[in-house]
């Protein structure tokens, strides 16, 4: 057994290099696959967290233009006017689309009754009719498409909103996928006469 012992050598140089190599492969391979996953973890979330701004949007318009009576949607501006019937009030809504993708509902406050189906009437030339902004959603492409059809006695709104959802890169950039859509059909109140 001594002379077993006297024997015994240690590691050599090249093979502590070969373990310490092998080691710092592994570790490489490990952190590259776990910021890979990651990344592809955000892309997802961020991809979803569009989607869900987009229906939430829809949602709170469906809300709204289902007590509505009357729609109006000027040719000359990105948004979307109705009326509303509550406590034996007409009160006056819109939607706008802003450039930078911003979707905002606003007390719409005419001087007169009439003002609020008039293309030349817009927040750009009126912006003191427009109170209350809140905002609906962001990151939409483009505004939505608002669709009225009459089905009998019925009426109906055909809502359509666009977004782009992004998503990261291995370099760490964001990238945006192909256009999104989701959309709705809404029926609007009919007033007892």
């Amino acid at each position: 057994m001594k002379n077993y012992l006297k024997n015994e050598r240690g590691l050599t140089l090249i093979e502590l290099l070969g373990a310490i190599s092998l080691t710092a492969i592994v570790i490489t391979v490990a952190i590259a696959l776990f910021t890979s996953v990651s990344g592809f973890t955000y892309s997802n979330s961020e991809g979803r967290s569009a989607q869900r701004n987009a229906k939430y949007a829809l949602s709170q318009i469906s809300a709204r233009l289902h007590d509505s009576d009357a729609i109006f949607q000027p040719t000359s501006a990105n948004e979307l006017r109705y009326s509303t019937f509550a406590n034996g009030l007409i009160a006056y809504k819109a939607i706008c689309y802003e450039t930078s993708g911003v979707l905002k509902l606003y007390d719409f406050q005419a001087s007169t009754n009439d003002e609020w189906k008039q293309d030349s009437v817009s927040i750009s030339t009126h912006s003191s009719y427009y109170k209350n902004g809140i905002e609906l959603t962001y990151g939409l492409s483009q505004a939505p498409d608002y669709i009225e059809k009459n089905v009998g006695d019925k009426k109906y709104v055909n809502i359509t909103l666009h977004y782009v959802p992004t998503r990261k890169t291995a370099t760490g950039g964001f990238v945006s996928s192909d256009e999104q859509t989701v959309s709705t059909r809404v029926k609007l109140f009919k007033q007892i006469k």
